[in-house]
Order: structure tokens, then sequence, then C-alpha cells
């Protein structure tokens, strides 16, 4: 998202970010290194939008004694002197606090001595009865590739619309960039998240799929070009797992045009060198190629959580080329460029590589929908449609390697005052569904929203903008960002149960409806049980197994499950965790429901219920 009329307080460089959580900073670059930006540049930047969404009276000390909980005055100092030494980015990348760390039910206090409860939302008792009676419940699918195909299948396009096994569906959902960060998001947070998703019927979620560099967190996935953590992306494993579990389809994000989380600007700064702008990404051959060994290397790897490779998981909706591909304002004018060239053929030359790798998702660029070639008269089109932007959706749309057109709709943020809202529907959200619908192509709202205030409610502008996409047949709708747990709503975010929805409510129940029902999960169990079953999975990322074996935890209720291996509870090779077939549930949320006697247990979760 790209913004205008920002305080200047609220303008903040990514190293600003840090200071929302308790991990150091390590600076890629210096301010003095950077390319200057024109006033028009520095205007379309909001701080807020990339908050962490951490809970918002979250004091939590994490295990090094740091408080995480940083006040809003502290952090709006840090952001002017942030503005004032280099470009700020979005405002969107703010964490979204949550105002309680999830608990499981019934779980002990914190202390130095006991790590944090695995966060569970328990389902209700119909759903999990119904899920012990069915009929499924005498077979175990261990599922292949191919079954899982079969069972699920990959969503496609067909015409305007997206198919599921034939079937035109529609999807509903909200954006969650912050998931991979594991320095202020623990594994719980993650589970708490989806399941609560599910709950709310969600059926599509957005997610940043990389960390690179050091901006927003000491544990990055991306150390330099080319050098990976795995743990970092066992991160990414565990979010396409949770997904499947509670049937939800992700789109996978692998860069950024900002500079949250590395993107554009890190490759460029690591493999050419710090001051030159960021643009030489599209065309360079070194950052492309480090660009392509990331997208190599995430769709052939192998899902530690469920043995299936990223580019043959149902569970991925489509991927995307990145996080808002454009320029920085009039890049390619004031060069004597066509505007929009320098983006469209970058996004030629990479939606063919991820073709020539994964022939099963769709793909898209990830664009906000600003236009090179469009009306130009106010009050609005100038920039929005006049190439400034460097952003041409006509061409990109026509790429054949291009699935479908995605939108970014922000009306505060473009400074469009709440008197003339009326002007975005037709003149953005209606004109770019018949550019995608020249195309034979469907289009989505891939990110909206607003901050709090700006047409007296979410509800009201989330109704309109939904209403207009519904009435141009968009194949799904998502917005930026629906957050599973209570914070302070002052910017994009906002919780379950805050303003705006009601209206997410309203349009869930919609595109399901005319899906037929939520449309089925995304499909990605193991294809084979693991050979021993046993793990050494922590019940939070804060602390180790081998920290809570000394701490003598392993007998507690809350690490049924957790830690087998340090916990020395790894008994024969037959020893597998393979919940009851037809449930949505792990093994680890059935003990804590204390469903192991059950009789439709028998034979199940026998790790996680010490049946070994």
């Amino acid at each position: 998202m790209t913004a205008a009329k920002v305080p200047a307080w609220c303008m903040v460089a990514a190293v600003s970010i840090c200071l929302l959580q308790a991990s150091p900073v390590i600076a890629q670059d210096s301010s003095a290194s950077r390319p200057s930006l024109s006033l028009q540049d520095v205007s379309h930047f909001d701080a807020s939008k990339y908050a962490l969404p951490l809970p918002s009276n979250r004091a939590a000390v994490s295990a090094e004694g740091t408080n995480q909980t940083a006040s809003l005055a502290a952090i709006a100092s840090a952001m002017a002197e942030a503005a004032a030494e280099s470009p700020s980015q979005d405002s969107k990348y703010i964490l979204p606090v949550p105002s309680q760390v999830p608990k499981a039910e019934g779980a002990a206090a914190e202390s130095p001595a006991s790590a944090p409860t695995a966060a569970l939302i328990k389902g209700s008792s119909a759903r999990i009865e119904a899920v012990a009676g069915s009929a499924a419940q005498t077979e175990v699918v261990t599922g292949t590739s191919a079954q899982i195909e079969a069972v699920s299948g990959f969503v496609q396009r067909q015409g305007q619309n997206f198919v599921l096994n034939g079937k035109t569906v529609y999807f509903a959902g909200t954006n969650a960039w912050y998931l991979p960060i594991r320095t202020s998001f623990s594994d719980d947070y993650v589970r708490n998240f989806f399941q609560v998703m599910s709950r709310e019927k969600v059926t599509l979620v957005r997610v940043f799929c990389f960390l690179d560099g050091y901006d927003v967190t000491s544990q990055p996935i991306q150390k330099s070009p080319g050098v990976y953590d795995e743990e970092g992306l066992k991160r990414v494993d565990l979010i396409m797992q949770q997904a499947y579990l509670n049937d939800v389809r992700v789109i996978v994000v692998p860069t950024n045009y900002e500079p949250v989380g590395g993107g554009m600007q890190w490759y460029v700064d690591q493999l050419i060198g710090s001051g030159n702008p960021k643009e030489l990404f599209y065309t360079d051959n070194r950052c492309k190629q480090a660009y392509k060994n990331y997208v190599y290397m995430l769709l052939n790897r192998v899902n530690t959580f469920t043995g299936v490779q990223y580019k043959n998981d149902p569970t991925m909706f489509a991927f995307e080329l990145m996080n808002e591909p454009h320029t920085t304002d009039l890049y390619e004018r004031n060069r004597g460029l066509p505007p929009g060239k320098l983006a469209r053929d970058w996004v030629y030359e990479m939606a063919a590589y991820v073709k020539s790798i994964d022939r099963n998702h769709m793909v898209a660029t990830g664009e906000e929908g600003y236009r090179a070639d469009g009306p130009t008269n106010p009050p609005h089109n100038n920039w929005i449609n006049g190439g400034f932007k460097g952003l041409d959706p006509v061409g990109n749309i026509a790429c054949p390697d291009i699935d479908f057109m995605t939108l970014h709709v922000y009306p505060d943020n473009w400074a469009i005052e709440a008197y003339e809202f009326d002007w975005v529907n037709p003149n953005f959200i209606r004109d770019r569904a018949a550019i995608a619908h020249a195309q034979n192509k469907p289009f989505i709202i891939e990110e909206t929203g607003m901050k709090r205030g700006y047409l007296g409610s979410r509800d009201t502008l989330l109704n309109s903008i939904f209403g207009e996409a519904n009435n141009n047949n968009a194949g799904a709708t998502m917005i930026w960002e629906w957050i599973a747990w209570s914070i302070d709503d002052y910017s994009y975010d906002f919780s379950v149960g805050q303003d705006g929805s009601n209206a997410m409510r309203a349009q869930i129940n919609l595109m399901n409806s005319k899906s037929g029902g939520v449309p089925s999960g995304g499909g990605s169990p193991p294809s084979s049980p693991p050979s021993s079953g046993c793990t050494d999975n922590p019940p939070d990322s804060r602390y180790t197994c081998a920290q809570q074996a000394g701490w003598g935890q392993c007998g507690q209720s809350w690490m049924q499950g957790f830690c087998a291996q340090s916990c020395g509870r790894c008994g024969s090779s037959s020893c597998v965790d393979i919940p009851p077939p037809g449930s949505s549930y792990t093994c680890q949320q059935q003990v804590g429901w204390g469903k192991c006697n059950e009789s439709w247990m028998n034979g199940y979760c026998k790790l996680s219920c010490n049946k070994c």
C-alpha cells in the first residue's frame, strides 16, 4: 500500500519496527547511503500499516527478561527519528499487539520454570462428536501427493472465475504478513490464528513467506542471499500445515517492494551495494538470480510437518511474485522510460520461471492496481492512473503466465477525502475489473481497509468495497488485517469482534454460500507418517525442549504431545501421531481436550496420548 498526507511522526524506516519487539537490530546499511526520495515518494508512506499486531496489553517478559511492550509515545518518537534519517515504510507493517497472550484451557500461569502453555481454541462439542462419529473414522488415510490432489484439488482459474474440482468457488479472508516472525509470535500464535480464522469460516490468508536480513527480526529466513535458515523455514512449514488443518488456503508471497522484511532494496544493497536505487532489482542479473534461487528453494521444499513439496501442496492458493511491485514515483518518466516497463518485463520473466517449476498453482503479481495509461482528469486519477508508480496492470494481466489480477484499495491513504469516497468504486474497482475481464481472467480485492475514523466505521467502508467487488464478480476479497487476538485498532489491523467484523462476517458468509459451502481445505496431510513419530517440538518457541526437560516440566499436562525426545517418550518405531480420520484437529488438541480415552481415539495419537 502506498499512501498520502501522512504526518511526520508516522514515518518509520524498516529498522524502527524492531522497537516493537525484544530482538536486536542488525543494520543492513546506513541512511546516508540510501537514494533520496522526491516529495511524492515520502508522502506516499504510512508507518502504521506494518505495525506488528502484538497483544495490546501484553507486558509478558521474554526469556531474556526484556519487556516486549512499547508505549505509543516511545514508538512515535522512534518513528520521527527514523523519518529524519531515511525513508519510512507503510504503517500496515506495525505488528498487531494482542491484549492477551493465548493460553490453553486450564493453563497454569507462566513462570521462569514453566514455559507458556499451548494456545488452543477448543471447537464446539457438536463438531467434535460429529468428527468422532463419522463413518470415515474406520479408515486411516495416509495419502500420497496424487491422493491429496484427488481429494481436495488445486484451485485454478476458468475464464473469469476460480474453480475447484470443476466447481466455481469464491474466497474471503485476511492478510497475516507477520506470522513468520518467530521473535514476536510463538508457534502457539500461529495455531491460535488459524483456529480462530477457521471458526470464522475464513477460507483464504495471505502470508509473507520471507524474512530477508535483520530489519524486523534477529531470526531471519534468509540471512544473506542464498543462505537460508532452516528454523525460519520450519515456521513457514508450520503455517502451511496449520492452514491445511483449519481448511484455509494460503497466498504465498516471497518478497516485498517495501523494505519491511528485506525485499527489493535488501537484494540491491546486498548484491550491488548500498546507495543504489531499488529499481535495479528488476534489471540486475545478480538480483534476479538471487530471487529465482529463493523461489526455486521454496517451491521445491518438502514441508517438514506434512512431507509434501510446496509445489505439490493444494493448501497454496497461489504463488505471488511480490508484494506491491512498482517503482518510486516518476522513476521511469524521469529517465525517459515508458511507465510500467521495468516491472512488466520483470513480471513476464518471473511468472514464466515460476510456471516452469510449478504448473499446479496459479501465479499473480501482487500489485496494487495503479495504471500507466488511465484517464488523468481530477481529482485523483492524475497519480493513480498517470504512470507515477511505474505499474501497468493492462500489460501485466495480459501475461499468459499471470492467472488473476490483484487490487489493493486504500482510499484514506490515497488522500481521498470521505466526501469523495464515491469516486473509488467506479473509477478504481470497476475499472480494473473490466481490465481483468477483458483478458477473461478473474480479479480479487487482495488488500483493503482504513484507519479508525475515516468513514465513521470500517463496516461502512468494507460493505461498500465488498459490494462493488461482488457486483463485478470478484473471485476473492481480503482485508488488511483481521487479528485473532485483542489489539488496539488505531491503525488498519482490527480484532475479531471489533469494528469491521460485521462486514467481514457478512462477506464471508456470502462468498461461502456462492461456493455452495466452505471450499474444502488445503489438503496437505503427511504423504506418510514420520519414520519414528518421535519429534522434539516445544509447546512454545521461546523455550527449547531441553529447557523444559531441565526444569522438570515433562510431566505437566500441557506438555502432552510435545518434546517427546527430550522427555524420553520415544518408544518403538510404530509409535506415531496419526489423528483420527476426518478430524481437522491435531493430536495435541485432542489431548488438551481430554479425548485420549474415547473409543474413537483407539489406535490414534499414540505418541501424544502416551500409549506407545
